[in-house]
């Protein structure tokens, strides 16, 4: 008996030697696959006053500790720790240096060709920006898996510089202006100043950075974030007719977002501050909105909360979120994940990729506009082999017809959905 123990004793050493590559290998493989399944489990330290918890704070969103918004290494450092924890589809980038030698980073989420481009603190004592763009980035970390923002971050990468004004920001100062307020850069310079084609000759190196990040990264769709008198939002004055339609339709999404939220805080003035009160287009055209639209034809917007005060932190940084993942979601044409959209009707584009054609539906939105408006003109990158208008197939000629030059399909006597035929 005991000679046949040391027999198999024998064999088992024999055959784990002739396998151990194989076993190491194998350890090697669930080792890289358990650390991105389990990824968000992650304990990961973030220094700052006192120890804060990755694991606790991404998916508690908590920006602020005893009573302060993070400080400027908090941010940096956290930024840091997702692309380590997350390396596969986030990665933190240094893309300049400030007039007072701190470094500026953009984070990347993603995988896509199409860009999202996000910047905050560009004054750097409006910081509700700052943690609305990492509300943003925490949700579409938590949300890597699911099939919608899988599918999107696969088109779209989402590039954003929390903090493009870091000499402003860690003034910790709610002043705008020298010598005391954060607004301005280090040399006393509105940055939101610097751009294109109103600013020829940009002088700042946080304005520069930013440029060359757009060089490298062309926006699609650019969000800038402020903070200042009331809710609202600018749009460029430099967005063609279907992207200045989409983004008002956008803008109201995401205000419809950030109501149903019931937030209660109050301003000083007695200002609720659970909505957005008012879109404007843009009047500058050395700001950021402008310069991607001008220079990109980008869709680009500048939504503005209330005061980067912590009080308000909770109403402040959902605002921004809801403007960020509205602007995502709901911008398809501007990036190129879908392919028609209406510049008369507020609508859904929905894709049936149930169908074996893959056809296109445009759902025509009856809240909006009165039943007997009978022209839909929808932009569509090719021209349909078929149109079925409210459920019936229509010729091409009599209902229908697509004009090859613009790329405008004129659909007459659609009340309710518009379906495209690839």
């Amino acid at each position: 008996m005991h000679i046949k123990m040391q027999n198999w004793s024998v064999y088992l050493t024999i055959a784990l030697k002739k396998h151990v590559w194989i076993i190491f290998l194998g350890l090697i493989l669930s080792t890289l696959f358990l650390s991105e399944v389990f990824s968000l489990t992650t304990q990961v330290t973030i220094p700052t006053n006192g120890s804060i918890n990755y694991n606790e704070l991404v998916l508690k969103d908590e920006f602020v500790v005893d009573g302060e918004w993070w400080n400027l290494d908090t941010v940096n450092n956290y930024m840091y720790n997702l692309s380590e924890a997350f390396p596969s589809f986030v990665r933190r980038e240094e893309i300049g240096v400030s007039c007072n030698g701190y470094s500026i980073y953009a984070l990347i989420i993603g995988l896509g060709s199409k860009y999202m481009v996000i910047d905050g603190a560009i004054h750097g004592n409006e910081k509700t920006g700052t943690f609305g763009a990492l509300k943003f980035a925490n949700y579409l970390i938590r949300n890597w898996n699911d099939q919608y923002w899988n599918l999107r971050l696969r088109k779209v990468s989402v590039v954003m510089v929390p903090v493009l004004n870091p000499d402003g920001f860690v003034k910790n100062s709610f002043e705008f202006d020298p010598p005391n307020g954060g607004g301005l850069n280090g040399h006393g310079k509105n940055l939101n100043r610097q751009f294109p084609p109103g600013c020829t000759n940009t002088t700042e190196p946080e304005a520069l950075a930013y440029l060359h990040l757009w060089a490298k990264y062309p926006p699609s769709v650019l969000v800038s974030h402020h903070t200042g008198q009331m809710n609202l939002a600018y749009w460029s004055q430099y967005m063609d007719a279907w992207d200045d339609t989409l983004v008002k339709y956008t803008l109201q999404i995401a205000n419809q977002s950030f109501v149903a939220n019931n937030h209660t805080e109050t301003a000083g003035d007695g200002t609720w501050l659970g909505k957005m009160y008012h879109f404007y287009q843009a009047g500058y055209n050395d700001m950021t909105v402008a310069g991607a639209g001008y220079l990109y034809g980008a869709a680009a917007v500048l939504p503005e909360f209330w005061r980067p005060y912590t009080k308000y932190a909770n109403a402040g940084t959902d605002f921004f979120f809801q403007i960020d993942k509205a602007m995502l979601s709901h911008l398809d044409n501007t990036i190129q994940t879908r392919t028609a959209y209406s510049s008369e009707r507020l609508v859904e584009v929905r894709e049936n990729s149930a169908r074996a054609n893959f056809s296109v539906t445009i759902a025509l939105d009856p809240y909006n506009f009165p039943a007997q408006e009978t022209i839909s003109k929808i932009y569509s990158a090719a021209k349909p082999t078929g149109v079925s208008v409210d459920g019936t197939p229509e010729k091409e000629g009599t209902i229908w017809y697509y004009d090859s030059a613009t790329r405008i399909l004129t659909v007459k006597n659609a009340t309710k959905e518009i379906v495209l035929l690839p």
